[in-house]
């Protein structure tokens, strides 16, 4: 326990305390004439180096880690994976390092690197949220995530380095073809360009707070007993046509009537109280952001990824996985919650904004050493090298 606290906490501060070096030296550098600080200043390289140390050091960290590193064993000794679903860039690039007879830590800090350097890329212009979102990454939970749907998040967030780019209809239509590209390494990517289209149809969408709260609070309760899910029947046979036709045998038992029940426990609670503060100081982020270009989009895109979350929780993971291109997001806002807070010094909703959404990993960790379940045991972080 004391290792995954102190690993998440000193890597959350190095990640914030560079970020806020980065964006701190940019406003002194403009200040006194000069330009923007390029992606590649050595903060960032340091941070996405950072991130890949401890993304390639983790040990069963992440519910699919073994999966992914007994294929990688398998590739390196006989040359090919023993699963036959993976996509096919997926496998050359790991052939790749196979071929080399690279280490465990190299290859996983090579997708972890990819992941947080695509991430970072989307907030290049956007510096000031660097620090919050180094802290939402670590201690939201969301770090865990993305070691577990390890290529999934790859295509995730070059989703979200794709918002801020996507701007009219050619912009759209190359990064559609980006997003075949990325099918590449994982096949939700198609889902990409429906994603983007959404966003470009709610940019002139003007949110009202009471609406989406009742929205919200509607998408909880029809969530709680999700009895609709019948009329969704239609789904296996429609992916047994795509690149996610291994979903579909997945989705019968679901359609059938077979459903799960999510807990109500301090992590749902926080999550809840988390995305409540967001709906609720809208007019109020909208006036601070309103001179920024992306706020919108991130927001409806995160809006409609928490209704979906709330609607889809009870349901299959399988169902949950596309939408979390949108769950992400909410991360996004999150991180912009909390510098406005800050900014405006709200510091009451900064503590408990703070306190719900990136006390997660802490809570976490928690459950894991003392109700130890095989749900909560993938937060803790073990070292590679103890192990082999």
């Amino acid at each position: 326990m004391l290792l995954s606290f102190l690993v998440y906490t000193t890597t959350a501060s190095a990640l914030a305390w560079l970020g806020w070096h980065a964006n701190a030296r940019e406003q002194r550098v403009m200040s006194a004439g000069g330009s923007q600080l390029p992606f590649y200043c050595w903060e960032i390289v340091a941070s996405i180096i950072l991130f890949a140390i401890v993304a390639g050091a983790r040990y069963k960290t992440g519910y699919d880690h073994i999966a992914y590193l007994s294929q990688y064993i398998q590739m390196c000794n006989k040359g090919h994976f023993t699963r036959n679903d993976y996509e096919i860039g997926f496998v050359l690039i790991s052939k790749c390092f196979a071929l080399v007879k690279a280490h465990e830590f190299f290859y996983f800090a090579f997708w972890g690197a990819l992941q947080v350097g695509l991430f970072y890329f989307a907030f290049r212009n956007n510096k000031f949220l660097l620090p919050w979102l180094a802290l939402v990454i670590m201690l939201g939970g969301y770090f865990v995530g993305w070691m577990n749907t390890m290529r999934q998040v790859v295509a995730e967030c070059a989703f979200v380095a794709m918002i801020p780019a996507c701007k009219g209809r050619t912009s759209y239509l190359w990064l559609s073809c980006v997003s075949l590209v990325l099918a590449l390494i994982h096949a939700s990517s198609l889902l990409i360009p429906l994603y983007l289209g959404l966003m470009i149809a709610l940019r002139k969408v003007k949110l009202e707070r009471n609406v989406m709260i009742a929205v919200w609070v509607g998408c909880i309760a029809l969530g709680i007993y999700p009895f609709w899910i019948k009329a969704l029947s239609f789904l296996p046979a429609l992916l047994d046509h795509t690149m996610m036709h291994k979903y579909g045998d997945m989705l019968v038992s679901l359609t059938s009537g077979e459903v799960r029940y999510f807990n109500w426990g301090p992590g749902r609670i926080m999550e809840l109280v988390s995305q409540l503060m967001l709906l609720w100081y809208y007019p109020m982020l909208k006036k601070h952001y309103s001179d920024n270009a992306h706020f919108h989009s991130f927001y409806c895109l995160a809006f409609v990824g928490m209704c979906m979350g709330n609607l889809l929780i009870n349901t299959s993971h399988y169902l949950l996985r596309p939408i979390e291109y949108l769950t992400l997001l909410q991360g996004v806002v999150v991180a912009y919650a909390l510098c406005a807070f800050w900014e405006t010094k709200r510091f009451v909703q900064l503590a408990v904004l703070s306190l719900v959404s990136l006390g997660v990993i802490y809570v976490a960790v928690f459950k894991a050493v003392y109700v130890p379940t095989d749900t909560n045991t993938p937060y803790l972080y073990n070292i590679t090298f103890c192990h082999r």
